[in-house]
């Protein structure tokens, strides 16, 4: 993997570590009020639980937008020589220097073994929290 590609995912890492605290404090609170009517009204507001806090989505956001930008710069960056894949290339070893990381793998799937409990709580986001213009641009 491209060293832009880790050194964004290192800075994400850090990031919602950071925002971590903050966010689960606020879900340990309302999670496990005393009052178990109000814990459960909460819960259900909050179904996927401490990741669909807004501080975190927008530090996933932020990330996000970062490794699209980066797929962009990598994708500007091909050269004439750069090519798809075309049938005759069967069974032949093909060094694509084009590189696309899906942001979500690398924010959330690829951390699993990096950082388990940061993904213990970012697996639960069942939703990417960003959205398209008409020319399918990530906004």
């Amino acid at each position: 993997m491209d060293q832009r590609y880790k050194d964004i995912q290192a800075s994400y890492i850090a990031a919602m570590n950071a925002t971590m605290p903050t966010v689960l404090s606020w879900w340990d609170r309302h999670a496990n009020d005393k009052d178990p009517v109000d814990a459960e009204a909460f819960k259900a507001r909050w179904p996927a639980g401490p990741v669909a806090h807004p501080y975190v989505l927008r530090v996933f956001r932020e990330y996000f937008l970062q490794v699209d930008d980066l797929n962009l710069q990598m994708e500007t960056e091909r050269t004439p020589d750069d090519r798809p894949p075309a049938e005759e290339d069967w069974g032949e070893d093909i060094n694509d220097p084009i590189e696309f990381v899906r942001p979500s793998d690398l924010l959330i799937n690829d951390i699993e073994f990096i950082d388990p409990k940061l993904f213990e709580v970012l697996q639960n986001l069942v939703f990417v929290p960003v959205g398209a213009n008409a020319g399918e641009e990530f906004v």
